[in-house]
């Protein structure tokens, strides 16, 4: 998470609005790729309950690491401006 909040910092932002925005909100685009991959490797079925389960949990745990990484972050840096 460290390095993404880094991208903020480095940005060099072509529009002053967008500038303001990421340095007040500090927020960082994160996703998952590979689901079908990990689907097909898996041998889990797309639209079976296994895999509504399978992705669940997958995506439980990317929010979980994701909020723990942001509290350490602030622990770190301070909190973002738009959060109190």
């Amino acid at each position: 998470m460290r390095l993404l909040d880094n991208v903020i910092i480095l940005n060099d932002f072509p529009i002053k609005e967008a500038e303001l925005t990421a340095l007040k909100y500090r927020a960082v685009g994160l996703g998952m790729m590979g689901l079908a991959q990990y689907f097909a490797e898996s041998n889990i079925m797309y639209g079976t309950p296994e895999s509504v389960e399978a992705t669940d949990v997958l995506f439980k745990n990317l929010a979980y690491q994701t909020l723990r990484s942001s509290v350490d972050l602030a622990k770190e840096r301070g909190h973002y401006p738009a959060f109190p």
